[in-house]
Protein backbone atom coordinates (compact mmCIF):
# COMPACT_ATOMS: atom_id res chain seq x y z
CA UNK A 1 0.00 0.00 0.00
CA UNK A 2 2.98 2.58 0.87
CA UNK A 3 4.11 1.75 -2.63
CA UNK A 4 1.32 2.67 -4.42
CA UNK A 5 1.03 5.89 -2.46
CA UNK A 6 4.55 6.63 -3.07
CA UNK A 7 3.23 5.97 -6.77
CA UNK A 8 0.15 8.34 -7.19
CA UNK A 9 2.21 10.86 -4.97
CA UNK A 10 5.14 10.65 -7.67
CA UNK A 11 2.68 10.86 -10.86
CA UNK A 12 0.78 13.51 -8.96
CA UNK A 13 4.29 15.89 -8.80
CA UNK A 14 5.46 15.04 -12.05
CA UNK A 15 2.04 15.91 -13.64
CA UNK A 16 2.04 19.34 -12.04
CA UNK A 17 5.62 19.74 -13.41
CA UNK A 18 4.44 19.19 -16.91
CA UNK A 19 1.26 21.74 -16.13
CA UNK A 20 3.52 24.30 -14.62
CA UNK A 21 6.65 23.48 -16.96
CA UNK A 22 4.24 24.05 -19.71
CA UNK A 23 2.72 27.53 -18.64
CA UNK A 24 6.12 28.79 -17.75
CA UNK A 25 7.45 28.58 -21.68
CA UNK A 26 5.96 30.59 -24.35
CA UNK A 27 3.72 29.25 -26.82
CA UNK A 28 2.96 26.43 -25.09
CA UNK A 29 -1.30 25.78 -24.08
CA UNK A 30 -2.71 23.24 -21.83
CA UNK A 31 -6.51 22.04 -22.37
CA UNK A 32 -8.07 18.58 -21.29
CA UNK A 33 -10.05 16.22 -23.60
CA UNK A 34 -13.69 16.22 -22.68
CA UNK A 35 -14.92 13.57 -25.40
CA UNK A 36 -13.92 10.76 -27.25
CA UNK A 37 -13.68 12.11 -30.70
CA UNK A 38 -9.97 11.35 -30.66
CA UNK A 39 -10.08 8.01 -29.17
CA UNK A 40 -8.37 5.84 -29.17
CA UNK A 41 -5.14 7.88 -29.83
CA UNK A 42 -6.30 10.69 -27.70
CA UNK A 43 -8.74 9.82 -24.59
CA UNK A 44 -11.20 11.21 -22.90
CA UNK A 45 -9.91 13.24 -19.32
CA UNK A 46 -6.71 13.11 -21.11
CA UNK A 47 -4.10 16.46 -20.83
CA UNK A 48 -3.05 17.30 -23.70
CA UNK A 49 -0.26 20.48 -24.93
CA UNK A 50 -0.30 22.39 -27.84
CA UNK A 51 2.23 24.78 -29.77
CA UNK A 52 0.53 27.33 -30.37
CA UNK A 53 3.49 29.02 -32.35
CA UNK A 54 2.53 26.10 -35.49
CA UNK A 55 -0.87 27.35 -36.31
CA UNK A 56 -0.06 25.62 -39.83
CA UNK A 57 -0.23 21.62 -39.75
CA UNK A 58 0.36 19.69 -42.57
CA UNK A 59 -2.40 16.79 -43.05
CA UNK A 60 -1.97 13.85 -40.47
CA UNK A 61 -0.95 16.49 -37.38
CA UNK A 62 -3.84 17.06 -34.75
CA UNK A 63 -4.84 20.50 -34.08
CA UNK A 64 -7.05 22.82 -31.80
CA UNK A 65 -9.42 25.14 -33.12
CA UNK A 66 -11.84 27.17 -32.33
CA UNK A 67 -15.65 25.94 -33.63
CA UNK A 68 -18.00 28.84 -32.16
CA UNK A 69 -17.76 28.94 -28.45
CA UNK A 70 -16.15 25.27 -28.17
CA UNK A 71 -12.86 24.37 -28.83
CA UNK A 72 -12.04 21.07 -30.97
CA UNK A 73 -8.78 18.63 -31.58
CA UNK A 74 -9.19 16.51 -34.67
CA UNK A 75 -6.81 15.19 -36.78
CA UNK A 76 -6.35 17.72 -40.36
CA UNK A 77 -7.06 15.38 -43.42
CA UNK A 78 -6.56 17.60 -45.92
CA UNK A 79 -5.68 21.45 -46.80
CA UNK A 80 -7.26 23.00 -50.07
CA UNK A 81 -6.90 26.69 -50.49
CA UNK A 82 -5.79 27.34 -46.86
CA UNK A 83 -8.94 25.18 -45.57
CA UNK A 84 -8.21 22.43 -43.24
CA UNK A 85 -10.73 19.37 -43.76
CA UNK A 86 -10.54 17.71 -40.22
CA UNK A 87 -12.38 14.84 -38.56
CA UNK A 88 -12.12 12.87 -35.31
CA UNK A 89 -10.71 9.49 -35.46
CA UNK A 90 -13.31 8.04 -33.73
CA UNK A 91 -15.75 9.69 -35.65
CA UNK A 92 -17.74 8.02 -39.15
CA UNK A 93 -17.27 11.16 -40.99
CA UNK A 94 -15.18 14.68 -41.99
CA UNK A 95 -16.29 17.58 -40.06
CA UNK A 96 -18.95 19.61 -41.74
CA UNK A 97 -17.33 23.48 -41.62
CA UNK A 98 -13.84 23.25 -42.34
CA UNK A 99 -11.33 25.21 -40.51
CA UNK A 100 -9.74 28.50 -41.34
CA UNK A 101 -5.98 29.31 -40.40
CA UNK A 102 -7.16 32.01 -38.01
CA UNK A 103 -9.18 29.45 -35.85
CA UNK A 104 -6.34 27.03 -35.26
CA UNK A 105 -5.44 27.56 -31.51
CA UNK A 106 -2.29 24.67 -32.26
CA UNK A 107 -0.97 21.66 -33.07
CA UNK A 108 -0.53 19.34 -30.12
CA UNK A 109 2.90 17.80 -29.58
CA UNK A 110 1.93 16.11 -26.48
CA UNK A 111 -0.93 14.00 -24.73
CA UNK A 112 -0.87 12.67 -21.21
CA UNK A 113 -3.50 10.11 -20.80
CA UNK A 114 -5.69 10.63 -17.71
CA UNK A 115 -4.34 13.93 -16.19
CA UNK A 116 -6.58 16.08 -17.42
CA UNK A 117 -9.52 14.05 -15.60
CA UNK A 118 -7.00 14.40 -12.60
CA UNK A 119 -6.39 17.92 -12.69
CA UNK A 120 -10.10 18.54 -12.93
CA UNK A 121 -10.41 16.48 -9.38
CA UNK A 122 -7.88 18.37 -7.29
CA UNK A 123 -10.04 21.45 -8.80
CA UNK A 124 -12.60 20.44 -6.38
CA UNK A 125 -12.48 21.70 -2.55
CA UNK A 126 -13.21 17.59 -1.47
CA UNK A 127 -10.09 16.49 -3.14
CA UNK A 128 -8.44 19.31 -1.50
CA UNK A 129 -10.04 17.63 1.24
CA UNK A 130 -8.81 14.33 0.54
CA UNK A 131 -5.42 15.51 -0.77
CA UNK A 132 -4.39 17.03 1.92
CA UNK A 133 -4.57 13.97 4.63
CA UNK A 134 -2.98 11.70 1.98
CA UNK A 135 0.85 13.89 1.24
CA UNK A 136 0.01 13.95 5.05
CA UNK A 137 -0.56 10.05 5.20
CA UNK A 138 2.65 9.90 3.01
CA UNK A 139 5.16 11.51 4.65
CA UNK A 140 4.10 10.13 8.01
CA UNK A 141 4.73 6.49 6.66
CA UNK A 142 8.09 7.91 4.97
CA UNK A 143 9.50 9.07 8.46
CA UNK A 144 8.08 5.87 10.30
CA UNK A 145 9.98 4.04 8.04
CA UNK A 146 13.29 5.88 8.33
CA UNK A 147 13.04 6.03 12.04
CA UNK A 148 12.18 2.38 12.04
CA UNK A 149 15.72 1.64 9.76
CA UNK A 150 17.45 4.21 12.16
CA UNK A 151 16.30 1.97 15.21
CA UNK A 152 17.62 -1.13 13.70
CA UNK A 153 20.78 0.43 12.74
CA UNK A 154 21.15 1.71 16.21
CA UNK A 155 20.39 -1.85 17.78
CA UNK A 156 23.21 -3.25 15.74
CA UNK A 157 25.17 -1.01 16.32
CA UNK A 158 24.76 -1.58 20.30
CA UNK A 159 25.34 -4.96 19.63
CA UNK A 160 27.95 -5.28 17.78
CA UNK A 161 29.80 -2.41 20.20
CA UNK A 162 29.12 -5.03 22.81
CA UNK A 163 30.70 -8.20 21.29
CA UNK A 164 30.87 -11.68 22.70
CA UNK A 165 32.19 -10.78 26.34
CA UNK A 166 34.13 -8.02 28.15
CA UNK A 167 37.42 -8.69 26.47
CA UNK A 168 36.76 -7.39 23.42
CA UNK A 169 35.05 -4.45 25.24
CA UNK A 170 38.52 -4.16 26.67
CA UNK A 171 40.40 -4.36 23.90
CA UNK A 172 38.97 -1.50 21.70
CA UNK A 173 39.16 0.62 24.96
CA UNK A 174 42.96 0.21 25.07
CA UNK A 175 42.63 -2.00 27.81
CA UNK A 176 41.10 0.23 30.20
CA UNK A 177 37.60 -1.27 31.96
CA UNK A 178 35.11 0.71 34.06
Amino acid sequence: MRKNLLRVALCLAVLLFVVFTAKAVRGLRIYIVMSGSMEPVIKTGSLIILDTMKTKPEPGEIITFDMGDTLVTHRVLRIHDGIYVTKGDNNPSEDQSPVFGEQIRGTVILTVPMAGSVILMLRRPSAICLLVPMILLITAIKHAKERNLHEKDHKSRLLHCSGNGSDSYDRRNNGVSD
